[in-house]
């Protein structure tokens, strides 16, 4: 995305005044908090079940990829699963379908065990393993993003800590989910960023958009349009 676009050249953050790059950090202020909130319901069971499928997300991206990656490659091999590239819209018959985007791969299935034993038992290893699913929770419950989060469950353990030791009962587990829901959300962010390759300037270029409809139309344009059309509604404006 960075560089040139089929509407002009992409401005970068570095080159903008300094209001503007006040206004930007503002706008990045309220894309984090947006990422944050993904998965909030009032209903907490709705809620921990997004937090335990970003749990799984990130378990792939960063610890169980290689095991994810021989495992797929198995059920692709058995034509378990086929890869369907972005701009296909049809879904498999079979067992799943498996993009790059959307890791969650079917390890209930008897056949995927049956015909991929070895592949399918090194990847539920590492899924289910209590270590690893700790790593990804720990450094969920240590993303800089949700220091405000974080602050908010320590204060709720202090308040409750002796209610919580006559009652065996825990106070705040609303606060945790809520914790958790903004570092598992932000971790699978900073990894789609790092293999999107997705830049500051790409970023800015957003910012710019959400702020100039013109811009927008134009930018989707470019996606929906062939050069030669684009070129076309150059010449005709």
């Amino acid at each position: 995305m960075s560089g040139v676009n089929a509407w002009g050249r992409m401005h970068t953050p570095a080159k903008q005044s300094q209001f503007t790059l006040d206004l930007f950090e503002e706008w990045k202020l309220k894309q984090n908090e947006d990422i944050a909130e993904r998965g909030a319901d009032r209903d907490p069971a709705v809620e921990e079940e997004h937090n335990r499928y970003m749990l799984r997300q990130n378990l792939n991206a960063y610890i169980c990829h290689k095991e994810l990656d021989n495992y797929t490659a198995c059920l692709e091999d058995k034509k378990l699963i086929r890869r369907r590239d972005a701009d296909d819209g049809t879904r498999s018959g079979g067992t799943g379908v498996f993009t790059a985007s959307s890791f969650e791969v079917n390890s209930q299935s008897k056949l995927n065990e049956k015909l991929c034993r070895s592949t399918h038992n090194a990847y539920v290893s590492c899924m289910s393993s209590q270590k690893n699913q700790e790593v990804v929770l720990q450094s969920a419950s240590l993303e800089p993003h949700c220091s405000e989060r974080r602050t908010k469950l320590f204060e709720c353990l202090r308040e409750n800590q002796v209610s919580e030791a006559q009652t065996n009962t825990p106070h705040c587990t609303t606060t945790y989910q809520s914790l958790l829901r903004c570092g598992l959300n932000h971790l699978w962010n900073h990894y789609w960023r790092e293999i999107t390759k997705f830049s500051d300037t790409d970023e800015f270029h957003l910012y710019e958009l959400s702020r100039d409809d013109n811009k927008k139309q134009a930018y989707l344009r470019a996606l929906t349009t062939s050069q030669v059309e684009q070129q076309s509604h150059l010449r005709d404006a």
